[in-house]
């Protein structure tokens, strides 16, 4: 490992104090916007609700030739600080009628900066800098709701991500310039400081071959300025040291663009303390945008973008249908491909089906989010639950425009028919538990059918409302989701009684930091649920607040810290980086109060590393070892030993569903459970050749482990339930075909029986 200095006062960054706040920007823009040569956009409004703001910089009227855009949006992640900096110094000197290097790096082009794609982000972690200001500052890592924006460009399910998405999909731009910061490689193990493309091998093989060449051309110009101005920089033309790969992690903006044929330039700087100065920091990106804007500037012919740049396929096309549970997963889909631009096209012949024909530009893109492939992990079928089967025949020209998806409408004879049901039967699915909590919440008394008998409408893991207001209800409910049906159990269905249920998160250390990804997915999922739930600490736990709650949720994280706080040992917490504050943790009182909690009736959900191994090693409410974790991620395959249980209820014998650890974040995850004594396998892995993975060799390294090793188990403790699951039920707020899994195992715990 290098040696990392510490010495240097400006070996880090400013002083938080220092560093351009979100208010420093909005004043800037405001005089940006008085300016003849620029104007500001907003592109959409964050989280939080601050302004996304796009600056605008386009070419003196009367220049020759049509004027490229270029697309600048470093920042997506908020605790890496120099983005803002050095894009607002960009914006300066462009502004600048004295500047004639980047007046004339500029040429003819229309330069478009986003300076703070992720506000929120940034305030979180100048919040956190102005208390500790050595730490990584991973308040502000992921926007305010905590999900990593730059794994979210294929589902789009953040404002944020939306808004970026909006001004490229719009813009078309001839490039994207995408500068991150590294606080884990560069400077660290490895000697160099900064890093351009090209990327490393193996590319994604829907990426255009004219985007990949058009990328190793920015980079090399982003090599020749960073050694002309001496810095010590990571530059592989013979594509075998590069830091990043156009390949793997899914979401990334870098792919969702190339997939348009729009090479997208990430840059990445070291931002360890000691590992370079904040200036150099600043000026490495200045340089490399400068550098970009000159190459492109004065070869546009290369640049210019054509409609069927992309690999359209003269023949073939997707037929997505519904799967068995949930029938607005295809429309739901669709919507989504058609946010993307793909043309997306109702199926006649077949009820809520939808075809994409792939005689179109944005056919990589499609290939992509609904390929099947062994090492396509970002495939969104599974994701949703829905069928997709690829045509190899010959269609007709897909048509220019898009028609418009909508959810289904009711018509006026079932909205009758629903009038007069004594019960409306909802499908288990995501939106399906939102309605049924909504419905409990307004005193309508609802039943889980566990074993149907009856019409085929009723299937196990179905919702069975009763319609007590008659007319009224049947119309405000048809109207709020369109899709209900009139149902009427025969003798000898198997009908449980729901009610509301108190549910407590745990959001302290352990979930939080670089793991605060897996408190987002939960927070995600309960909150897209329904559910009613409060966050709880480490100290509250400690005090007895559990004796108000009927469930405990602890997400997926690193169980040792929650049980002992941070580990100061840990790289992102040792020094040189700063801990952002006391260790503190469950401790022996807080872990006696969860073990008499659920003894005394309460309800335990574990997730992952987290609140998985926690039950298992620390708690000892669950009669369990974990085997392994620590196996990246991928979509997995398991096999539910007994479909009817309440906890996988309406997920079939086989489902898929994702398991997630990145150990180059220090991010734990993805244990494999050995049920034991009491403990029951609700779930089991399938053997790993099943899965869909980009680490196939570190799978059949642990295939004796993973095959037929426990998913999902769950147990009795005294009065109490416990459901533990290594997998990701809410992964990045996009599987919603498995949100149910989380539903499920809380009703289970929560001790729904017959009446």
């Amino acid at each position: 490992m290098a040696r990392v200095k510490t010495d240097p006062a400006d070996a880090f960054q400013l002083p938080a104090r220092k560093l351009i706040t979100y208010e420093d920007l909005r004043d800037r823009v405001a005089r940006w916007s008085a300016m003849p040569s620029a104007r500001v956009e907003r592109a959409g409004v964050s989280l939080e609700g601050r302004d996304i703001h796009l600056v605008i910089l386009e070419p003196a009227r009367g220049a020759r030739g049509g004027s490229l855009p270029v697309l600048f949006c470093g920042g997506s992640f908020g605790f890496e600080a120099a983005h803002v900096e050095a894009q607002v110094a960009l914006i300066e000197r462009l502004l600048d009628p004295a500047d004639r290097e980047a007046r004339r790096a500029r040429g003819n082009l229309t330069v478009l900066v986003m300076p703070m794609p992720n506000p929120d982000g940034r305030v979180a972690a100048i919040r956190q800098w102005r208390r500790f200001p050595r730490s990584p500052g991973f308040a502000g890592c992921g926007n305010a709701a905590g999900f990593v924006l730059n794994r979210d460009f294929f589902a789009l399910t953040q404002p944020e991500t939306r808004a970026m998405h909006r001004v490229y999909a719009e813009w078309w731009p001839a490039a994207v310039i995408d500068s991150h910061e590294d606080m884990f490689s560069l400077g660290v193990s490895r000697p160099e400081v900064c890093w351009a493309p090209p990327y490393a091998r193996p590319y994604h093989p829907a990426l255009p071959r004219e985007a990949i060449a058009a990328i190793d051309r920015l980079g090399a110009a982003i090599a020749r300025a960073w050694q002309e101005h001496g810095y010590n920089f990571l530059y592989d033309p013979g594509r075998r040291r590069g830091l990043l790969s156009l390949f793997g992690v899914a979401g990334r903006l870098n792919l969702a663009c190339g997939f348009r044929g729009i090479p997208t330039v990430v840059t990445e700087s070291a931002r360890t303390p000691g590992t370079q100065s904040w200036n150099d920091r600043v000026r490495q990106k200045v340089e490399a945008y400068l550098a970009c804007l000159a190459e492109i500037s004065a070869h546009p012919g290369l640049y210019r973008k054509k409609a069927d740049m992309t690999q359209r396929e003269t023949r073939g096309a997707v037929l997505l249908t519904p799967g068995d549970s949930d029938p607005l997963a295809t429309t739901a889909l669709a919507r989504l491909l058609a946010m993307h631009g793909v043309r997306v096209l109702p199926d006649r012949a077949r009820h809520r089906a939808f075809i994409i024909p792939l005689n179109q530009p944005r056919a990589p893109l499609v290939r992509a989010l609904l390929g099947r492939e062994r090492w396509n992990t970002a495939s969104l079928a599974p994701a949703y639950g829905v069928k997709t089967r690829w045509m190899e025949t010959r269609l007709p020209a897909a048509p220019k425009t898009t028609p418009r998806v909508e959810l289904p409408t009711i018509r006026e004879e079932t909205l009758r028919a629903l009038s007069h049901a004594e019960w409306l039967a909802v499908p288990n699915s995501w939106w399906g538990v939102a309605l049924v909590n909504a419905a409990l919440k307004h005193g309508i008394p609802v039943r889980w059918v566990q074993r149907a008998a009856g019409t085929n409408v009723i299937r196990p893991g179905t919702f069975l409302l009763r319609n007590i207001r008659g007319a009224k209800m049947a119309a405000a409910l048809a109207g709020k989701i369109g899709l209900l049906a009139p149902a009427r159990p025969r003798d000898g269905a198997d009908l449980l009684p729901l009610r509301r249920v108190r549910v407590a998160l745990y959001a302290d250390q352990g979930v939080d930091e670089q793991h605060a990804v897996h408190l987002a997915e939960e927070r995600w999922g309960l909150s897209t649920l329904g559910f009613d739930f409060v966050e709880v600490s480490a100290l509250e736990v400690a005090r007895g607040v559990l004796a108000r709650f009927d469930v405990l949720v602890v997400p997926g994280g690193h169980a040792e810290e929650i049980v002992k706080g941070w580990d100061r040992m840990a790289f992102v917490h040792r020094p040189p980086w700063q801990t952002p504050g006391r260790p503190r943790g469950l401790g022996r009182q807080g872990l006696a109060r969860i073990r008499a909690f659920v003894r005394r009736g309460g309800g335990y959900v574990g997730i992952g590393a987290g609140g998985g191994t926690l039950a298992c090693d620390h708690l000892h409410i669950l009669d369990a070892r974990v085997v392994c974790q620590g196996v990246r991620e991928g979509v997995a395959v398991l096999r539910a030993r007994d479909p009817s249980h309440l906890v996988t209820l309406g997920l079939g014998e086989r489902f898929e569903a994702y398991y997630y650890s990145e150990p180059a974040w220090y991010i734990h995850g993805a244990p494999i459970f050995a049920a034991r004594g009491s403990a029951r396998n609700l779930a089991t892995f399938e053997r790993p050749e099943k899965w869909r993975s980009t680490d196939h060799w570190r799978l059949a390294e642990m295939r004796r482990d993973l095959a037929g090793g426990g998913a999902i188990l769950a147990q009795d403790f005294g009065r109490g339930r416990v459901v533990v699951m290594a997998v990701n039920p809410n992964f990045r707020a996009t599987w919603l075909r498995t949100a149910i899994l989380l539903s499920n195992a809380i009703w289970h715990v929560a001790r729904v029986r017959h009446p």
